[in-house]
């Protein structure tokens, strides 16, 4: 017969195992919702698909618009080149980040309102424009359905292949998080520099390009920290959508004798303030600011995700 003391440590044992099986379950369905991967169905390496699609749709929207004129069609490469290199590569929905998501959705509506409030502010009080007549009801219902539309069409085009196929793809090759959000916004404020150069209603002076390309590479930032704390191309787009369609229609005061004319001011890149600096670099800075933000609320386990896969 085994000694009390044996028997104790058995059963003992025996707790501990249960317990540590217990741990080890409940471990794995946390985890398995971020790490349950479909097959990589391409020979071609994760890093290689994505050096591939960044060129790709590097070239192929500006040589589209180049080639028939029509600028409404420079966004559609990436909606393309998305759907052709997400059937190729074979990455699951959640992954590629078409999902609800995981919250965030204060941080996305409030930081361009507050943006784009702050811009509206200071240009009435520096003159440049008046509000004292602006229809509020008109505008917030414009707002809302160009918000709507905007960020329909971003989710499926740049967000969707920015930060959608290219941000999984990258994923997929075990980069640091800090690394692919470099990468993708790279990537999306390199795509928009043909605009401002070969796009004859958007055509900036070349003084004005440092402060173009360093604000939309703020706001692809802006962007990307949304989408990894939310895991949500849509947080992303809802974010997108909204400093670019945000607008009130307000009145420029005009000459001496002369009726004020009528303006909109736009908070990404300042389209409707002719003849009068783009304010283009207070929607960058609002978000920079607010990815800083993200990142500090984001849990330090996504942060690390690379080594946990190791």
């Amino acid at each position: 017969m085994a000694p009390s003391g044996t028997r104790e440590a058995a059963a003992n044992g025996t707790k501990d195992v249960g317990v540590n099986a217990k741990v080890s379950v409940e471990r794995d369905r946390e985890r398995r919702p971020e790490e349950a991967q479909k097959p990589w169905r391409s020979r071609i390496s994760p890093r290689g698909w994505a050096a591939i699609g960044t060129g790709a749709v590097l070239a192929a929207s500006p040589a589209l618009e180049l080639l028939t004129g029509d600028a409404t069609l420079y966004s559609l490469p990436p909606l393309v080149l998305l759907a052709v290199f997400w059937n190729r590569t074979g990455l699951g929905r959640r992954e590629v980040g078409f999902v609800s998501g995981r919250g965030s959705y204060q941080t996305a509506i409030l930081h361009p309102l507050l943006v784009v409030g702050g811009i509206v502010f200071l240009a009435t009080a520096v003159g440049v424009t008046r509000v004292d007549d602006t229809p509020v009801r008109t505008v917030a219902l414009q707002v809302s359905m160009m918000t709507a539309v905007t960020a329909l069409g971003a989710l499926i085009t740049e967000d969707g292949f920015f930060r959608g196929w290219l941000w999984a793809t990258l994923e997929r090759s075990r980069l640091a998080p800090e690394a692919i959000l470099m990468w993708t916004a790279f990537a999306f404020a390199a795509w928009h520099l043909p605009v401002a150069l070969i796009e004859p209603s958007f055509r900036l002076p070349v003084q004005q390009l440092p402060v173009h390309m360093l604000n939309v590479w703020l706001l692809g930032m802006s962007w990307g920290v949304l989408r990894l704390v939310s895991g949500s191309v849509l947080v992303a787009a809802i974010s997108h959508g909204l400093p670019i369609r945000c607008s009130a229609s307000v009145r420029r005061p005009g000459r001496s004798g002369s009726p004020p004319r009528s303006s909109t001011i736009r908070s990404a890149a300042g389209r409707a303030w002719p003849s009068t600096p783009r304010p283009s670099f207070s929607c960058g800075a609002g978000g920079s600011g607010s990815s800083g933000h993200g990142w500090r609320r984001t849990p330090r386990r996504r942060r690390t995700r690379r080594g946990d896969r190791q």
